[in-house]
């Protein structure tokens, strides 16, 4: 019987695509950057697809959270002949985050679902690779941090999802059972692959309808295209 609920933030409740992007504008305009770039249409297009990877590369532990924080904008900067200091590009960063943070958009559903989560009286925590310093503010300002029990993000444990200890130590922290969790995400890397990891269930939030190209090897991961079918995919593992 689930009892529990891991459940990633970013791109499964809150709308991390929307809110990083209108942040972005707002830096766009502010630091006048249509001088170098005629578009933010043009430098969103190298910004977003670079910022992919560099999470790619930190969630394995291939760089720093310093490096991606530097990354980001050092490479479409240099991209776009934009001229910068180095030391500027930090500011930059802090200035970034500070706006994102304040962002509220969630994904379609997000606040429904844990709605009816809590109703049902099931525990729900947070599971992220976020940025600790910012994790709380975003529930906090988009008005879900009433629904959550416990947050645990990676950059505080020491370890990443979809390694092992991140949900060791989850699980640990929580005092749930393993038997009685499930792992909810929009990630096959770091949520599903993790859970599976952890020999956890696992529920697959997939608007895209991408294929499942991972292999699993404890339980195949149930899929929903929506948030609304959530509920139901956990009465199914009950079953």
């Amino acid at each position: 019987m689930i009892r529990n609920v891991f459940i990633d933030l970013d791109d499964t409740l809150w709308d991390t695509f929307a809110n990083n992007r209108r942040s972005l504008e707002m830096l766009y305009k502010e630091y006048h950057w249509s001088e170098y770039v005629p578009t933010f249409d043009q430098f969103f297009e190298v910004y977003y697809p670079n910022n992919e990877l560099l999470w790619d590369d930190y969630r394995n532990d291939r760089i720093t959270k310093e490096q991606l924080s530097y990354l980001r904008f050092a490479r479409p900067f240099q991209y776009f002949s934009m001229p910068i200091a180095e030391e500027s590009i930090a500011t930059l960063n802090r200035h970034f985050l500070d706006l994102s943070q304040h962002q509220t958009s969630l994904v379609d559903g997000a606040e429904e679902l844990l709605q009816e989560l809590k109703a049902k009286g099931y525990r729900v925590m947070i599971i992220t690779n976020g940025f600790e310093e910012i994790q709380f503010n975003k529930m906090k300002n988009s008005g879900i941090d009433q629904y959550i029990d416990q947050l645990f993000v990676s950059e505080k444990i020491g370890s990443h999802k979809p390694n092992i200890g991140f949900f060791h130590f989850a699980l640990t922290g929580s005092n749930s059972r393993r038997v009685e969790t499930v792992v909810i995400g929009d990630s096959l890397e770091a949520d599903i692959k993790g859970a599976d990891n952890a020999r956890l269930h696992s529920i697959w939030f997939n608007p895209q309808g991408k294929s499942l190209t991972i292999p699993i090897t404890f339980s195949p991961p149930l899929v929903v295209h929506s948030l609304k079918e959530v509920p139901k995919s956990i009465e199914q593992i009950n079953y």
